[in-house]
C-alpha cells in the first residue's frame, strides 16, 4: 500500500510540475493584458470570441482607476475601438468585451460578471457602455437564439460563478479568484496549440494541392490557414446589396417573422433595474440605424415600441442614462456596422456623449 501511495504521489508531483511549466509558457507566449479587447480573439490564448470575453475579463479584474467597459454585439466591437476612444478620453482605460451577435440576455450576464469581479473600490469609477440595437432582441427560432455557445455557456464553463436568482455571483474573490483563473491557463494553452495545429495542417494541405495541380509553389498559402476576417454583410453601396442586408437581418433575427422577443427586452429591463439598485454607472447607447433599414425592416417599429418603456423606466434612476445615436450621421459599411476606415468618428461620438453632463 505504501508503495502505491508513493507512486501516486510521484505521478501527482510530475503532473503538477507539467501544469506549472505550461502555466509559465502560457504567460510567456500570452501575457496577461490590462486592457480587455475581444477583437483579436483568434490570436489570443482564448481563441473563441465568447471565451475571450469571459476569460480575459477574469484575468484583467478591471482594476483601473477610471475605466469604461463596452458590452454589446459586433457594431460596438468594431465601432468603439479602445485606443481611439482613449485618445479622446485622457486618463480613462477602455475595455471592449463585445462579440458578434451578442443577445440582450448575454449582455446582462456579461455586465454583471464584470461588475462582480472588480474590486469594490473601482466600481464607482467604472462606466458600462451597452450598445442597444434591434439585433440584440432576436425572436425564438432565429439563428441568434439557436446558438448554443455564448457568454452564458462560457461563464458556466469557467466554474467560477454561481447563478443566484439569475444573477452572477463569484465563487471566489480577490486573490483566490485570480489564482483559479491562472490555473486554468494550461488547459487553454493546449486548446490554442490544437487550434494552431489545425491551421498548420490546413495551410499545408492547400499548399500541396496547388503544387500538385498547378506545378507551382505558393508559399503564401502556408500562412492562409484561416479565411481572412471580413464583413459578413455586403457593403450597402447599391440597392441590391441593401436588399441583401435586409434579407439577412430578417433571417438571422426573426426567422422571417415580424416581431422581436419580448423576453429579450425584459432582459434589458432587468439590467437597468439591477444597475439602479446597485448604483452602477450604466450608459445605454442606441446605435446608428440608416433610414433604409428603419423603413425596410417590418420589426423596426416593434423594436422602438418595446424599447420606450425601458427608457421611461430609466428616468427615475440617476446612475443610468440613454445616449441616442439612432439618427447620428456616422459612416456605415452596411446595415449596422461602421465603415472600417472611419471608426474614429464613432469613437468621437461616444466619447463626447460620455463626457457630456
Amino acid at each position: 500500500m505504501k508503495i502505491l501511495v508513493k507512486q501516486v504521489a510521484k505521478l501527482v508531483a510530475v503532473l503538477a510540475l507539467c501544469h506549472v511549466a505550461l502555466l509559465g509558457v502560457s504567460l510567456w507566449l500570452y501575457p496577461i493584458q490590462a486592457r480587455v479587447d475581444t477583437i483579436d480573439h483568434e490570436n489570443s490564448l482564448f481563441r473563441d470570441q465568447f471565451q475571450s470575453a469571459v476569460n480575459l475579463s477574469l484575468e484583467s479584474g478591471f482594476q483601473d482607476d477610471e475605466q469604461v467597459i463596452i458590452v454589446g454585439p459586433s457594431n460596438a466591437l468594431l465601432g468603439f475601438r479602445p485606443d481611439e476612444v482613449e485618445r479622446r478620453m485622457p486618463g480613462v482605460r477602455v475595455h471592449n468585451l463585445a462579440t458578434a451577435s451578442m443577445r440582450s440576455d448575454e449582455i446582462r450576464k456579461l455586465v454583471q460578471m464584470a461588475w462582480s469581479i472588480m474590486p469594490e473600490e473601482h466600481r464607482p469609477r467604472t462606466t458600462f457602455v451597452v450598445s442597444v440595437i434591434f439585433t440584440s432582441f432576436p425572436s425564438a427560432g432565429s439563428i441568434y437564439m439557436r446558438r448554443e455557445a455564448g457568454v452564458a455557456h462560457e461563464i458556466r464553463r469557467s466554474g467560477s460563478f454561481r447563478e443566484l436568482d439569475d444573477e452572477i455571483d463569484p465563487r471566489w474573490t480577490g486573490l483566490a479568484l485570480r489564482t483559479v483563473t491562472l490555473l486554468r491557463r494550461p488547459l487553454a494553452l493546449v486548446d490554442a496549440w490544437r487550434d494552431d495545429l489545425a491551421r498548420i495542417v490546413s495551410g499545408t494541405r492547400n499548399f500541396l494541392l496547388v503544387a500538385l495541380r498547378n506545378g507551382s509553389l505558393d508559399t503564401d498559402l502556408l500562412g492562409k490557414s484561416r479565411p481572412p476576417l471580413a464583413m459578413l454583410f455586403p457593403r450597402a453601396d447599391s440597392e441590391e446589396n441593401r436588399q441583401m442586408n435586409l434579407s439577412m437581418l430578417r433571417y438571422f433575427t426573426t426567422a422571417k417573422g415580424t416581431a422581436l422577443a419580448a423576453a429579450q427586452f425584459e432582459e434589458l429591463s432587468a439590467l437597468v433595474r439591477w444597475a439602479g439598485d446597485n448604483d452602477v454607472r450604466l450608459r445605454l447607447v442606441g446605435m446608428p440605424v440608416p433610414s433604409w433599414v428603419r423603413d425596410g425592416l417590418p420589426y423596426y417599429d416593434d423594436y422602438r415600441n418595446q424599447l420606450d418603456p425601458i427608457l421611461r423606466q430609466m428616468r427615475s434612476l440617476p446612475s443610468v442614462r440613454f445616449i441616442d445615436l439612432h439618427d447620428a450621421d456616422l459612416p456605415m459599411w452596411d446595415a449596422t456596422h461602421p465603415e472600417p476606415a472611419r471608426t474614429g468618428d464613432w469613437a468621437k461620438a461616444l466619447a463626447s456623449a460620455l463626457e457630456a453632463p
